[in-house]
C-alpha cells in the first residue's frame, strides 16, 4: 500500500472556510479519480491550524497515475483558492507488512 500524505498549515482566519472546502469539495474530488481507496483528514493535536490528509492507494503505479493525470490540476485549484493562506508539504510512505 502507498500513503500519500499532505500536511497543510492554514492561517487562523481561513481555517473554517478551508476545512469546509476540503471536506465538501477537494477531498471528494481527489477520491473521485478512483485512484485512492481511503483517506483520513486529521487536525494535529496541539495546533489548531495544521492538518494532515492521508490518501491510500494500492501501488506506486497507481500513485504515479494520479501524479501524471490528476495531481497538477487538483493542486492548482487549491493554490488558486487558498495559496495565499496555506502552505503544504507532501510525502509518500510505502506501507508493508512484516511477518515476525
Amino acid at each position: 500500500m502507498i500513503e500519500y500524505i499532505v500536511e497543510v498549515s492554514v492561517q487562523h482566519q481561513s481555517v473554517d472556510e478551508w476545512v469546509n472546502w476540503m471536506s465538501n469539495d477537494h477531498i471528494p474530488d481527489v477520491m473521485s479519480t478512483g485512484i485512492f481507496l481511503i483517506n483520513t483528514f486529521l487536525q494535529k493535536a496541539l495546533t489548531k491550524n495544521v492538518f494532515v490528509i492521508t490518501y491510500t492507494c494500492e501501488s506506486l503505479k497507481d500513485f504515479r497515475k494520479y501524479q501524471m493525470n490528476y495531481a497538477k490540476e487538483k493542486q492548482l485549484k487549491h493554490t488558486k483558492r487558498f495559496g495565499e493562506v496555506t502552505s503544504a508539504q507532501r510525502k509518500l510512505r510505502i506501507v508493508t507488512s512484516i511477518d515476525i
